[in-house]
C-alpha cells in the first residue's frame, strides 16, 4: 500500500514537472525508504466479497472446510430457532399484558368514579351531621328554658294556692331567673 502511494506521489510529480516546464533527470530516481518497509510484501486489498470470509489455510480440505461449515451453519439455525421461540414468548407475554393493561384500566376508571362518589355522600354526611349537633343543641337549650318556665309557672300557682314556698327555693328560681336576663 505504500509503495503505490510513494509511485503515485513519484507520477504526480514527475507530471507536474514535465508541464511546469523542468527537465527530466538523465539518471534513474532512486527512492530510499525506512529499514522498517524494507522487504515488507505489500498487502493484498481485501474485496467486498472476501471481507467475512476467513483465510484459507493450506493444510485443510474441502471435506474439513464443508464440515466445518455445516457445524456453524447447525449453530446459528438452533440459535436463531432460539431467538424465534424468544420471540414468539415475548410477543405472546406483550399481548397478555396488554389485554390486562385494558382490563385494568377500566376497573381504575369504576374504581375512582366509586371513590368520588364516596367522597361526595361523606361531604353531605359531615354537612347534616354538623347541622343536626347545632339543631340539638339549641333544642336542649330551648328546652332547658321551657322547663324553668314551667317550674316558675308552677310555683306562681302554688303561692296562688296558699301553698308554703321555702326560701331556698325562691332564692334558687330567682337566681335562675336573673341569670336567664
Amino acid at each position: 500500500m505504500r509503495y503505490l502511494n510513494i509511485l503515485t506521489l513519484v507520477t504526480v510529480m514527475t507530471v507536474i514537472a514535465a508541464f511546469s516546464g523542468c527537465a527530466l533527470p538523465e539518471e534513474p530516481v532512486q527512492v530510499i525508504l525506512p529499514a522498517k518497509y524494507v522487504g515488507e510484501q505489500p498487502r493484498k486489498v481485501s474485496s467486498p466479497e472476501n471481507r467475512f470470509r476467513e483465510p484459507v489455510t493450506e493444510d485443510r480440505t474441502a471435506v474439513e472446510s464443508a464440515v466445518e461449515l455445516s457445524e456453524k451453519y447447525a449453530a446459528i439455525t438452533e440459535e436463531a430457532a432460539a431467538l424465534a421461540s424468544s420471540k414468539e414468548k415475548l410477543t405472546e407475554e406483550n399481548r397478555l399484558l396488554k389485554n390486562r393493561i385494558t382490563a385494568l384500566e377500566s376497573e381504575l376508571g369504576q374504581t375512582q368514579k366509586e371513590l368520588t362518589e364516596a367522597n361526595n355522600l361523606l361531604r353531605e354526611m359531615l354537612t347534616e351531621l354538623n347541622t343536626w349537633k347545632s339543631n340539638v343543641l339549641g333544642f336542649q337549650q330551648e328546652m332547658r328554658e321551657a322547663d324553668k318556665t314551667q317550674l316558675e309557672a308552677l310555683l306562681k300557682i302554688l303561692k296562688l294556692l296558699g301553698g308554703e314556698v321555702k326560701v331556698a327555693a325562691e332564692t334558687n328560681v330567682e337566681t335562675n331567673s336573673s341569670a336567664g336576663n
